[in-house]
């Protein structure tokens, strides 16, 4: 264990994690009545303070069936200060070639890939290259990329998930 700029211990990645799951655990010894969702990594993507989608990142060895419909259903819910449902997806994503399976889970979310990429949601996972989901990324809060945003897509990987994970669909990000 280290210590904060305070003085305090802070604890390892491992023993913060293994806390997490005991509270995890014992919250569900609260009852039926007191529900919780219990998330590996929620990311809110904003733009300028504004949330423009929810992502929830699972490690493409992540066990799916942990993940309950009323989880889904809960991170669904969301909505702007407009009162406009903010997509919900989740991406399973590969470390080292970063590559990505990517399920809208609600309305929004659908809508929202059919608008950028009509056609593209011809599976219920969509494979795509780190260079085609940071696009849909940057899609989320802008509706054309300027040159600046094209130069850092031109860097990133363009390498499909495993075969055998993903099917044979292939999807273009232009």
């Amino acid at each position: 264990m280290g210590y904060t700029t305070n003085g305090h211990r802070r604890m390892d990645a491992e023993a913060l994690m293994r806390a997490q799951q005991e509270l995890s655990d014992r919250h569900r010894d609260w009852g039926d009545d007191v529900p919780v969702v219990d998330l590996d990594y929620l990311m809110a993507e904003f733009n300028h303070g504004v949330p423009v989608a929810i992502v929830d990142y699972k490690h493409h060895m992540a066990d799916l069936a942990r993940t309950s419909a009323k989880t889904h259903e809960t991170l669904s819910g969301f909505y702007d200060r407009d009162g406009q449902q903010i997509p919900f997806m989740v991406a399973r994503y590969w470390p080292g070639i970063w590559a990505f399976k990517v399920r809208p889970v609600n309305d929004a979310a659908t809508a929202f890939f059919e608008r950028v990429k009509p056609g593209l949601l011809t599976a219920e996972w969509v494979p795509m290259t780190e260079q085609q989901f940071v696009w849909l990324l940057y899609r989320l809060r802008k509706d054309a990329l300027d040159l600046r945003d094209r130069r850092y897509l031109e860097r990133l990987n363009k390498e499909m998930p495993p075969a055998e994970a993903v099917g044979v669909l292939e999807v273009s990000h232009g």
